[in-house]
């Protein structure tokens, strides 16, 4: 190996502590419906953002109180535009199951950014606790970004792919889709309109975002939850339904 490729695979193999800049304490609340028609029109993602820890605290404690046992969970960074070029993680989302009302979700989009890139212990805790399964979609991807934590083995291994698990059940036809089709699969192509490509490349270092940027980050922890819970049949959908049987008449 070329001296500057080993140069370039250290660097790459040495975790990334993210960067950030100090901001006075803020926090909003916003609700938006999950999707613009179909059945998840009437499901509303409760949002909120903030870069305060005790806000933070105050999701976790309801998370413990619920005792769940499973979330969905996703993180954002700067887009990057060179190669090699580290990417800087700037939101953790957290979605968790509704224990009240069920039509109603609650998410944490966190910007560790704008905690001086930091993790509240709170937060830390939960990614760290391996009775809490947190399932996504690339979601080993995003543990590599987590790697300056040092988690364990058994924390690692909290951390759930759900497009194998849809590819087992016959929902997909391979295990490596992306979410939005796993999405489309499982909650219904309307659910999906959220995801484009100009939202994708948003800055997510800024300390404030419009409503349609606050619900890709937020939806894309949601989907992580609503999709497990789909798969493990603690819920059902149309489009699930649909696919299921077609899965099933192929199968004559």
């Amino acid at each position: 190996m070329a001296r500057g490729q080993q140069q370039a695979a250290q660097a790459a193999s040495v975790p990334v502590v993210p960067r950030g800049i100090y901001t006075r304490a803020f926090g909003y609340k916003l609700s938006v419906p999950v999707a613009s028609r179909g059945e998840y029109a009437s499901e509303i993602l409760d949002i909120t953002f903030t870069n305060s820890s005790q806000i933070a605290d105050d999701f976790v404690d309801e998370i413990y109180e619920s005792s769940a046992s499973f979330i969905g969970f996703d993180l954002e960074h700067r887009p990057t535009y060179r190669p090699g070029q580290k990417a800087n993680i700037s939101l953790l989302q957290f979605a968790a199951p509704s224990s009240r009302d069920r039509s109603t979700h609650p998410v944490l989009v966190y910007s560790i950014y704008h905690d001086s890139g930091k993790i509240p212990d709170s937060l830390e805790y939960l990614l760290r606790d391996p009775r809490i399964e947190k399932y996504g979609v690339g979601i080993r991807g995003d543990v590599k970004h987590l790697r300056y934590l040092n988690m364990d083995q058994d924390a690692r291994d909290s951390f759930k792919e759900l497009a194998p698990i849809a590819f087992q059940k016959g929902l997909v036809d391979r295990p490596t889709i992306g979410l939005k089709a796993l999405i489309a699969a499982t909650m219904g192509e309307e659910c999906t309109a959220y995801k484009t490509q100009s939202l994708t490349m948003t800055n997510w270092e800024l300390p404030e975002f419009s409503t349609a940027q606050l619900k890709y980050a937020a939806m894309d922890a949601f989907a992580g939850l609503e999709i497990w819970q789909l798969l493990d049949g603690w819920k059902t959908s149309n489009a699930m339904r649909q696919n299921q049987e077609v899965s099933s008449d192929s199968s004559y």
